[in-house]
């Protein structure tokens, strides 16, 4: 899309949420079309930066359409690149098991939901699209997960070993070579993380116990 054709999509979202009073803060809307209600919650977020909005659906299967429907719009007002309206604009899917029988979720709808909740938690998320289903469990508090969350850096120094441990200790799995989300592999000074929220395994190198990249 060239700038000049991403301008004038820009002006014309933003004459059609004036138009239709969608940049007025409402409690309640009706009748929209999944096109025009993605157009209100980008619109939402737009005018409130620094808060979130959450877009709840019917289904689980009704999340990746609007998600890429509000990705789309708040991309077009904003000018943000695909990538970052990736970071901001998340999917919170339910578990898809039934609680009742002791199952345990897929491990990658437990890295969407984790990674949506943390960049809540953190202040990164803009909008959170989630079915229905997805917000009937208890979550825990935005303190809890920002203390539980590792952040690492080079220059850090941690044990690779002990860094494994607490892996394990959250769930995460060793393998080798780690391509799912929650596994990790260690081959000499060389640790492979897949976290979530992440699409591509994340890599440390270390030079003894310091993190050097």
């Amino acid at each position: 899309m060239t700038t000049s054709t991403s301008l004038n999509l820009r002006a014309l979202l933003k004459t059609a949420i004036v138009r239709t009073g969608m940049g007025v803060g409402a409690r309640a809307v009706s009748g929209l079309p999944p096109a025009a209600k993605a157009l209100f919650v980008a619109a939402a977020a737009h005018n409130r930066p620094h808060g979130v909005a959450w877009y709840v659906v019917s289904g689980d299967g009704d999340i990746e359409q609007a998600l890429a429907d509000v990705r789309f719009f708040l991309s077009a007002l904003e000018g943000l690149t695909s990538a970052a309206a990736e970071r901001a604009i998340l999917p919170f899917p339910s578990h898809e098991v039934d609680p009742y029988r002791g199952l345990s979720p897929h491990f990658g709808v437990a890295s969407a939901r984790a990674g949506a909740l943390h960049a809540v938690a953190s202040g990164k998320a803009r909008v959170v699209v989630a079915s229905a289903a997805a917000l009937l469990p208890r979550i825990s508090g935005p303190r809890r997960l920002s203390g539980a969350a590792l952040d690492l850096q080079p220059g850090q120094e941690v044990a690779p070993s002990d860094l494994a441990e607490l892996l394990v200790d959250a769930g995460f799995v060793r393998e080798d070579p780690a391509d799912e989300h929650g596994e990790f592999a260690i081959r000499g000074g060389i640790l492979d993380i897949f976290p979530a929220g992440e699409a591509q395994p994340v890599r440390l190198e270390f030079v003894g116990d310091t993190i050097e990249s």
